[in-house]
């Protein structure tokens, strides 16, 4: 049911993994696109997708946590050096995590963290999402072990709004 997906095989499963995007948050053409830019141009991805019946119905992507990516450099407007430098000797930054609406509620967001977790059990998981209006989002990441780091967080020019930064500590 769960599958990784070759980097080598990405482009097969852009299109419904763009499809899923859209659906799932709403999202235009535009930033879907901009969701595969990030996929081809990230190093070492991991993209998981879970199947219902055959059909991709959801998708998780990540990858290595890095100072130079554009989300660690945000981190750095609330978190020292000190405090980032043990997340790049190996955490994971889990990027997107979508289920098409349609299948929502039935374990797939579930299956695919746990997934997840396997792989990256020897590492720290970062993510960030926003922080108004997502209750059942935070809710849904807490009981799976993550634990805020910063909260509340702010995006330069506060483009996204109030977030949150969670963090699953490698056991």
């Amino acid at each position: 049911m769960i599958e990784q997906v070759p980097q080598e095989l990405l482009p097969h499963y852009y299109d419904v993994i763009k499809k899923i995007y859209r659906e799932a948050f709403d999202y235009s053409t535009e930033q879907a696109d901009f969701l595969q830019v990030r996929m081809e141009q990230s190093d070492n991805p991991i993209v998981l997708v879970v199947r219902h019946n055959g059909a991709v119905v959801g998708f998780l992507f990540g990858f290595d946590f890095k100072p130079e990516n554009w989300w660690a450099q945000q981190l750095t407007r609330s978190l020292t050096v000190e405090q980032l430098a043990p997340f790049y000797e190996g955490a994971f930054e889990l990027n997107e995590l979508a289920v098409s609406p349609r299948y929502q509620a039935y374990g797939y967001g579930t299956m695919l963290m746990q997934h997840l977790f396997e792989l990256c059990a020897e590492r720290d998981i970062l993510l960030g999402t926003k922080l108004e209006n997502n209750d059942h989002v935070i809710r849904f990441y807490r009981q799976l072990s993550f634990e805020d780091l910063v909260n509340p967080f702010y995006y330069e020019n506060n483009m996204y709004g109030p977030s949150i930064i969670l963090c699953r500590y490698a056991k």
